[in-house]
């Protein structure tokens, strides 16, 4: 049986490669307000890159229709931002940490240049990666890529 995952703060893994993922670009106003966001969804549908990526169509029980694929994708988004909506962050986190990797795993998170290590604690209510550093003090990481 696959096992899906989620990798903060962007990667949908299943059984440790990644098969999706989500990008977020953003601009703000002069005044520091939010002006846009583009959100941008990638899924290795058919094929992925050999050792990192894994593609759904080698899950897959039977072909599956791409249209179908969007349609599904697009009523969950919908079902999610309503969510969000009326009730806030928490359900969401809820639900995404129970995907995410176990409280306690080994991270390494490079921040530009720097590689930070640490242990997975969780996020907080604004989406942030919480990790506790050899010295056990908390450190929120607001970007950056997570190798576990």
């Amino acid at each position: 049986p696959q096992q899906m995952s989620l990798k903060w703060p962007n990667d949908v893994m299943l059984n440790g490669l990644k098969c999706a993922g989500i990008l977020i670009e953003t601009q703000l106003t002069p005044k520091n307000s939010l002006s846009w966001v583009a959100i941008g969804v990638g899924v290795n549908m058919v094929s992925a890159p050999r050792g990192i990526g894994d593609s759904l169509e080698a899950y897959a029980a039977k072909p599956f229709s791409l249209v179908a694929f969007r349609t599904t994708f697009l009523k969950n988004m919908d079902k999610y931002y309503l969510l969000w909506s009326k009730e806030g962050f928490d359900p969401i986190k809820e639900n995404w940490l129970k995907y995410a990797h176990r409280k306690g795993t080994k991270v390494k998170v490079r921040i530009g240049p720097q590689m930070e290590e640490g242990t997975f604690y969780g996020i907080d209510d604004e989406g942030n990666l919480m990790i506790t550093d050899h010295d056990l003090r908390m450190k929120k990481v607001t970007a950056g890529e997570v190798y576990l």
